[in-house]
C-alpha cells in the first residue's frame, strides 16, 4: 500500500468545546496516539482527508502526518483508527489516527473482494458472503488495501473457511490472523427454491393432491358408482300407500 502524506495542525486544546470552534473554521479535530505515546490532539481539512484515503487506496492506507504551523512533533506515520461520519450527508466529523512503528508488526482488518465466476450459478446457487473482512498481521508497509477470493471453482453446497484462507495466502508479506475457523464464503440454493423442491416432495404433491376420505373418495368396499350415486327404486317392488284403517281390528 502506497504511503500518502497529510497536512495538519497540533491544537493546543481539546474538548467539546474546542472541537466545536474547530468545525466552524471548516476543519475537523483529530487526535494521534499509539503504544506507550503521548496523545497529540489536532486539526485537519476533512476535504484533504478524504483525497488522501481515496489515493492510497482505502481506509487502511498509510499516512505520513506533516505538522505545519506548529512545532509539536513534526512527522508521524499513522493509520486512521476510527473515522465518525455525520449520519445523513456522511461529512466526517472526528478522525483517530494511530501511531505505527515501520519496523512492528501490526495487526488490522482487511476488506475482502469477492472475484470470478462460481461453478454453483450454473446449477442455481448463489454466491453468499458470510465474513467483509479479516484479520492480518504485517508489517505496516506491507498492509494490503484488500484481499481478493476468487470463488470460480465453488460449486453448490461448497464454501471457503479461514483456514483454506490462510493456506491460500501462505507466503504472502501478511499473515491470516483467526481464532475459529469460520466461513468465509459458500455457494447454496436460494431458500426460495429450496421451500419449492420441499413443497414437490411432500406425499400429497407426489399423490397429485388427492382428495382425502370423506371429501369424494370412495371408502373401502364401495365403488365409484355407488359413492355419491342416488338410490333407485327396484322394479315391480314398489311398496304401496298405507289405508288410513291399517292395523285396526
Amino acid at each position: 500500500m502506497a504511503q500518502v502524506e497529510l497536512k495538519v495542525t497540533a491544537r493546543q486544546t481539546s474538548g467539546k468545546e474546542a472541537s466545536r470552534k474547530t468545525r466552524a473554521q471548516g476543519l475537523i479535530p483529530g487526535i494521534i496516539y499509539g503504544k506507550n505515546k503521548k496523545n497529540i490532539p489536532i486539526s485537519l481539512n476533512p476535504l484533504a482527508l478524504k483525497k488522501a484515503l481515496i489515493k492510497g487506496g482505502g481506509a487502511n492506507t498509510l499516512l505520513t502526518l506533516l505538522e505545519e504551523g506548529t512545532k509539536s512533533f513534526g512527522k508521524k506515520t499513522v493509520i486512521v483508527k476510527d473515522l465518525a461520519k455525520e449520519p445523513v450527508q456522511f461529512q466526517y466529523l472526528h478522525v483517530d489516527f494511530y501511531e505505527l512503528d515501520l519496523k512492528q508488526t501490526v495487526n488490522i482488518k482487511v476488506p475482502l473482494h469477492f472475484v470470478g465466476k462460481a461453478e454453483g450459478l450454473t446449477q442455481g446457487g448463489i454466491v453468499q458472503p458470510v465474513l467483509r473482512e479479516v484479520e492480518v498481521k504485517c508489517l505496516p508497509n506491507a498492509i494490503p488495501a484488500h484481499i481478493e477470493i476468487d470463488v470460480t471453482p465453488l460449486k453448490v453446497g461448497d464454501a471457503f473457511h479461514m483456514s483454506d484462507l490462510k493456506t491460500k495466502f501462505q507466503g504472502k508479506d501478511y499473515e491470516i490472523v483467526f481464532s475459529h475457523d469460520d466461513t468465509v464464503v459458500t455457494v447454496a440454493i436460494p431458500k426460495e427454491e429450496v421451500k419449492k423442491e420441499e413443497v414437490a416432495a411432500t406425499p400429497e404433491a407426489a399423490a397429485g393432491a388427492a382428495p382425502a376420505e370423506g371429501a369424494g373418495a370412495p371408502k373401502a368396499g364401495e365403488s365409484k358408482e355407488a359413492k355419491g350415486a342416488p338410490a333407485k327404486a327396484t322394479p315391480g317392488k314398489e311398496e304401496a300407500p298405507k289405508k288410513k284403517d291399517e292395523g285396526k281390528k
